[in-house]
Formats: structure tokens, C-alpha cells, sequence
């Protein structure tokens, strides 16, 4: 979309909200269900969980530096961060659905299995969310236009986290 000279609608602002929303349920999702599911379905150790989330974490710290730098060196027809939502939004659909899929196995195995499968959700994640962040910059050169595009997203993302939140005591 060519936005040069032109400031963004309502209709734009909203839908780049809505991209962070999406994107927000699965957050919301395994910020509010992971560790339950782990501990109280899996029944593995929460401090052993804890651990790994603690080690994704690092990792993830790496990733994320990892991804600005390949944004930065992407050229593509479709930009530098457009590819990186193309590229990688089945495999986060894929890694998401496997976080909740813990196979009915030895518990070593689960566990090796938990750790692989949530850093693999989180560096896609990363590799999903931060080209979308970046996003705003090419969709609008005015400072106004990209800080009300943030607004918009964290928007998005909040309510979003609210629907989760509220709705999980429900299920």
C-alpha cells in the first residue's frame, strides 16, 4: 500500500491492530494456560517447567536479536518485514498447536519434548512479531501516523489479552 503523502484512516490503524491481536491470542493463550497445562495435565515438576521457560528466555533474548538483524538484511519485493509473516505464520499455527500436544510418553522424553516445542513456539513467535512491529515504519513515513499505529496495536494486543484473561476461568 502506498502511503506516501497520504495520512493513514481509521480503517488502516484498526486493521494493524487487529494484526497484533491475532497475534496476541496465542501470548494470551499460553501465558494463561501454558504452565497449568504442564504441571496440572502433563503432571511435570513446576520447577522443572520453570526452567525451561527460564532457558527459552535466554535463548529467545538471542533470537530476538538474531531476527532484528535478518529484517535489516531482507530484500525482498515485498519489503523486509512482509516475507517473515509469510514464511513463518503456518510454522507458528504448527509450533502452537504443538506446545498443547505433549505426546503421552516417558517423562524424560515429555520433557525434552516441552523444551523443544516452546523454544520453538517463542523463535517463531519472535519471528512473527517483531517484523510485524517494524511494520509501521513502512507503512507510514509521518511520526504521527506510526505512533498512532502503535497505539493501535498495543490496542489490539490488550484487548486481545483481556478476552483470554476473562475468558479462561469460563472454560
Amino acid at each position: 500500500m502506498d502511503t506516501i503523502g497520504k495520512k493513514l484512516g481509521l480503517k488502516e490503524k484498526m486493521a494493524y491492530g487487529c494484526g497484533d491481536a491475532a497475534s496476541n491470542i496465542i501470548w494470551a493463550s499460553t501465558g494463561t494456560f501454558l504452565m497449568f497445562y504442564y504441571t496440572d495435565v502433563v503432571n511435570i515438576n513446576a520447577a522443572t517447567i520453570g526452567v525451561i521457560f527460564l532457558i527459552a528466555r535466554v535463548i529467545n533474548a538471542v533470537v530476538a536479536l538474531l531476527t532484528g538483524w535478518l529484517i535489516d538484511n531482507t530484500h525482498s519485493k515485498y519489503g523486509k518485514a512482509r516475507p517473515w509473516l509469510l514464511w513463518f505464520a503456518v510454522p507458528f499455527g504448527i509450533v502452537t498447536f504443538a506446545i498443547f500436544a505433549v505426546p503421552d510418553v516417558a517423562k524424560l522424553y515429555q520433557i525434552i519434548y516441552v523444551f523443544i516445542a516452546y523454544n520453538a513456539m517463542m523463535s517463531v513467535y519472535s519471528l512473527i512479531n517483531i517484523p510485524y512491529g517494524s511494520m509501521a515504519s513502512a507503512i507510514s513515513p509521518d511520526p504521527t501516523d506510526r505512533a498512532s499505529l502503535s497505539t493501535w496495536r498495543s490496542v489490539g494486543a490488550s484487548l486481545a489479552s483481556l478476552v483470554i484473561g476473562t475468558g479462561t476461568p469460563l472454560v
